[in-house]
């Protein structure tokens, strides 16, 4: 089993049939603002200059290795940002643990459209959107840390939307030369593994307390019938 560390030492295990736990995550955001490029770099990290646009839907899968030595299954699945497409991806959403949203920090409108669509687009199908773990990715740094003024979209703005929206980090960062991507991998792993593993905790309390609360009323139901036994038992009594 072939094992690659990075350089923060966490292990990627280069297999898919030994892990702990699943994890699905979809990447959201409008087309062209970088989506499969990011994708290559996650879970091959690898770049290749041209990409055709994604038609439907596209994935790769590979373990990882938290701090906590959990092994997890992580299956991240790319979007067509294309609207022609949005009624084809709604069946993608379901499961999905950890939403990455995309927008391109060189280009506002896709950052403009991040609420009415790509927020929106969680929330229609998403039943509960507290239960998964949802980052906001602005990609091709590099264009950004080589070219003064190809900036569109602040730091301050983003972080903003993350605050606006109640999501969890954000990240910019660069599927040409690497930058931040293994942060944003280890980062969106660790941390929707363990939100998971709390919701199964709390889901599984829940259902512990929904036993015991039936089995009270049980035993009270037949307390309550046993003492009518006794009631009508006496009242006979009396009337022989």
């Amino acid at each position: 089993k072939k094992v690659f560390w990075m350089s923060t030492k966490i292990p990627v295990i280069m297999t898919t049939t030994d892990y702990d736990q699943k994890l699905k995550i979809i990447i959201l955001g409008d087309a062209a603002v970088g989506k499969s490029s990011l994708l290559t770099r996650l879970m091959d990290d690898r770049y290749y200059g041209n990409y055709s646009s994604t038609i439907g839907v596209d994935f790769r899968r590979k373990v990882v290795e938290t701090p906590s030595g959990t092994r997890v299954l992580t299956t991240i699945w790319d979007t067509a940002g294309q609207e022609r497409f949005d009624s084809l991806q709604t069946g993608y959403y379901r499961a999905c643990e950890c939403a990455i949203v995309v927008f391109d920090i060189t280009q506002r409108s896709s950052f403009e459209c991040i609420n009415h669509r790509w927020a929106k687009a969680l929330q229609e199908n998403i039943c509960n959107i507290d239960d998964i773990t949802v980052v906001l990715v602005g990609c091709k740094y590099d264009l950004v840390s080589t070219h003064a003024g190809c900036r569109q979209v602040s730091v301050k703005e983003a972080e903003s939307r993350v605050k606006e929206n109640k999501w969890t980090h954000y990240f910019e960062v660069s599927a040409k030369n690497g930058y931040h991507i293994k942060s944003l991998l280890l980062t969106i792993v660790a941390f929707a593994s363990m939100k998971k593993q709390l919701k199964q905790e709390n889901d599984k309390l829940k259902q512990a307390n929904i036993i015991l609360q039936n089995e009270s009323q049980v035993q009270g139901g037949c307390c309550l019938f046993s003492q009518n036994q006794k009631n009508y038992l006496g009242n006979s009594d009396k009337k022989v």
